[in-house]
């Protein structure tokens, strides 16, 4: 069924890879376009040159496999400067804006000819 979403157009993302029961084997087995990596990740790249080397390395596993990276749980410049020279593709957290409610984020997105969104 991913596979025909696929086909259709879909982008099918893995999210929060890293926590829970994510395996290696979805890399390979999933028509996946992208990987959301666990702010986990991200909090233990903090803790030192061993923390940065394994997200370096789970960087250099979904690139081996063709998949854009979403970096979750972004809260200081220093860890978007990382991403940054890590190729991280999108990032998300609170230092790039806190979650808001349905209503606020809808206000927010510009309504323009030809969007797609509700013209």
């Amino acid at each position: 069924m991913l596979s025909e979403l696929r086909e259709l157009g879909a982008e099918i993302h893995l999210d929060d890879f890293g926590s829970g029961y994510s395996s290696l084997s979805h890399l390979s087995r999933l028509p996946l376009c992208a990987m959301k990596l666990d702010h986990a990740f991200l909090r233990d790249a903090r803790g030192g040159a061993e923390g940065a080397q394994a997200y370096a390395a789970v960087v250099q596993l979904a690139r081996a496999y063709g998949l854009r990276l979403v970096a979750e749980g972004v809260e200081t410049e220093d860890q978007l400067a990382m991403l940054r020279g890590l190729g991280i593709d999108f990032a998300q957290g609170d230092l790039l804006g806190r979650p808001v409610a349905a209503a606020e984020a809808e206000a927010s997105i510009p309504r323009s000819a030809g969007s797609g969104i509700r013209d």
